[in-house]
Formats: structure tokens, C-alpha cells, sequence
């Protein structure tokens, strides 16, 4: 009854707080990027060091789960383009690493892990 339950969820709401945030080159090696969690909302934004200093929403995720963690990594990799990549940590001991697949402007899983002793 429990699972049928879930089923039915509907978030009426958004989430209006920020989890956690980082600064990335996410998108592009020559553009920074602020990525924002938001309960389980990932959004991207460009960020604008001139005059104006203006942030512009580029992507905006709806997650499966809580975001509780950002955090950013580098592989090196030339063929990355020097892009940075998203360590997202969620609730009971679960992680995923991702990046952004440029060919469909989404977000790709490159791996997902759960750390849970049982």
C-alpha cells in the first residue's frame, strides 16, 4: 500500500530554498557556471563577472531525490573538453557522478553508487 502511495505524489510546491550550491565549468571551459540544489531541483546558471553581473538560468533538472550534497571534480580528460563533472550526494548513503552531454543539452549519468551496509 505503501508503493501505491508514492505513486500518487504530487509536489504542489516547489522548493524555494537552496540545499547547496558550487561554482563549476560545467557547460563551457571559458564560462562559469553556478550549480544550485535545491531540495531535488539542479539548476545551472551562467554567471557574469562584468558590470552588470547578471545570472541567467540555463538548465533547470527535476531529480529523483533530495539533493543533500554538491560537489565538483575534474577528470583531466582532453576529450571533456576540461569540463568540470557533479558529484551528487542524496540521502541514504547514494551518489551519482555526472556531466553535460552537449548533443542533448541534458544531464548524463556517468555513474551512480550506494554505500549502505547491509
Amino acid at each position: 500500500m505503501e508503493e501505491a502511495c508514492f505513486a500518487a505524489h504530487k509536489e504542489l510546491v516547489g522548493s524555494s530554498s537552496v540545499t547547496d550550491s558550487a561554482m563549476a565549468h560545467f557547460i563551457s571551459p571559458t564560462q562559469t557556471n553556478l550549480v544550485v540544489g535545491r531540495s531535488n531541483i539542479l539548476e545551472i546558471y551562467d554567471l557574469s563577472f562584468d558590470k552588470t553581473q547578471i545570472l541567467h538560468l540555463r538548465h533547470r533538472w527535476t531529480l529523483q531525490g533530495n539533493i543533500e550534497a554538491i560537489a565538483i571534480v575534474n577528470f583531466g580528460d582532453k576529450d571533456a573538453k576540461k569540463l568540470d563533472a557533479l558529484i551528487l550526494t542524496f540521502k541514504d548513503a547514494k551518489v551519482t557522478i555526472a556531466n553535460y552531454d552537449h548533443a542533448n543539452a541534458s544531464l548524463r549519468i556517468l555513474s551512480m553508487h550506494c554505500f549502505e551496509n547491509k
